[in-house]
């Protein structure tokens, strides 16, 4: 790891910023958190949804070498807990910025990894762990709080705080395959965004493209096998599911009745859908995660898309 570390940390920002006025959700105050740097050509740094505050912000990064230049918010993402910011990579003299490559796809179960970031308010921590899931439910920060859903989390029990929220989680390759975002105060459980959305937007971004967000106007939920067969999935189709992707652990449904509400009040839901049902396919191809199930929903907006669903009774 010792190559690896010396090579991330080039990457790695701690972002202080300060909020001028209340706006929406957001206090006025200052903070510091967590980024890096994902393309140094764009000066593009990665970090989580608050950070890219929706109120007005003053932002500076601070290099490991004590560099500071200016950066400003280009994109917040409306769902999943992640923003960009830009730096103008001609500020920086001192410093030969390394460039975090964004690999979500090299994520497994046993994966050594560091989560590298702004610990506790330190300028620099270095915590080493083994990812435990990677189908883990969106954590919930409470109810007047900021909740990321329709996406899994990986976890890890890194013992990381706060201060590191928008920390890459590099494999030993020094390739970030999630984000970090959360964790349990009552255990040492950390909770990382998976990036295959982080991977899309800054595609589209480097493109000068508009980051087209599709969405069903409802919460879906990831059951396992032995919940679905609590629902209203018959053994036969479960056995069709396992078939065709065996590493598949369970299908996503709709939010059962008498779970929170899936839509505000006064949003109206997409025609067919009820609360409860299990989702099999869209556009035909069978959906057993929500990147799947995205992929076609944010290269589709505007158009027809068909679900295929199962409904008790």
């Amino acid at each position: 790891w010792d190559r690896t570390i010396a090579r991330v940390i080039k990457g790695i920002v701690s972002i202080k910023a300060t909020t001028t006025r209340p706006f929406d959700t957001e206090s006025a105050g200052d903070y510091t958190r967590t980024g890096f740097v994902i393309s140094r050509k764009h000066g593009f740094i990665l970090s989580n949804y608050y950070v890219v505050s929706l109120a007005l912000i003053t932002s500076v990064a601070v290099f490991v070498n004590y560099e500071e230049v200016p950066i400003k918010p280009v994109y917040r993402d409306p769902t999943h807990d992640f923003g960009i910011f830009r730096y103008d990579p001609s500020k920086l003299k001192h410093i030969s910025v390394e460039e975090i490559e964004l690999r979500p796809k090299l994520a497994r179960v046993g994966e050594d990894i560091k989560v590298v970031g702004n610990g506790a308010g330190e300028k620099l921590s270095i915590l080493g762990s083994t990812l435990a899931r990677l189908d883990r439910r969106a954590p919930s920060y409470g109810t007047d709080s900021y909740n990321d859903f329709n996406t899994f989390y990986m976890q890890a029990a890194s013992g990381t705080s706060g201060w590191s929220s928008g920390s890459p989680v590099p494999n030993i390759n020094g390739q970030a395959v999630a984000l970090n975002a959360g964790g349990n105060n009552s255990s040492q459980s950390f909770f990382y965004l998976p990036l295959h959305r982080v991977v899309r937007a800054v595609e589209k971004i480097k493109g000068k493209e508009a980051v087209s967000r599709g969405t069903l106007q409802t919460e879906f939920l990831h059951h396992s096998y032995d919940e679905s067969r609590r629902l209203v999935l018959i053994e036969l189709m479960e056995e069709g599911c396992r078939a065709r992707n065996p590493s598949a652990t369970g299908p996503l449904s709709q939010l059962p009745n008498g779970a929170e509400l899936a839509v505000p009040a006064g949003v109206t839901r997409v025609p067919g859908l009820e609360p409860g049902d299990i989702l099999f396919t869209c556009n035909g191809k069978h959906i057993t995660d929500f990147i799947g199930l995205w992929s076609i929903i944010d290269d589709t907006v505007g158009e027809d898309i068909l679900l295929e669903i199962f409904r008790a009774g």
